[in-house]
């Protein structure tokens, strides 16, 4: 009987402990870019660099608000198409149709 019962709790308790290292993994994969880097030490090209970055973060966690913050300042700064095609995105993923054709340009 406690074979079973070890068995039957092994098997529950497998998969939960799997789902958790590959969060872990994620979390520390994808948090370590800007917590690994001081963005006041950097020059101006690896600071946009990493901004965009801490973006593509902000957006894989759907906290849109700090993405469009940091791409709408990225953009301001380059005045590149690359970060208001990102930004476009983002708000065509939130129903936002007539905003992002005015950044899709």
């Amino acid at each position: 009987m406690p074979i079973i019962y070890l068995t039957c709790l092994s098997c529950i308790l497998s998969p939960l402990t799997f789902i958790l290292i590959k969060q872990n993994v994620n979390f520390y994969k994808y948090e370590q870019i800007p917590s690994s880097t001081s963005i006041t030490s950097q020059d101006n090209t690896s600071t946009n660099n990493i901004k965009y970055q801490m973006s593509s973060i902000y957006i894989r966690q759907h906290e849109w608000l700090k993405a469009i913050i940091l791409l709408d300042t990225l953009a301001m700064d380059n005045n590149s198409k690359q970060y208001n095609r990102k930004i476009a995105m983002i708000l065509e993923k939130n129903r936002q149709d007539m905003l992002a054709n005015k950044y899709n340009i």
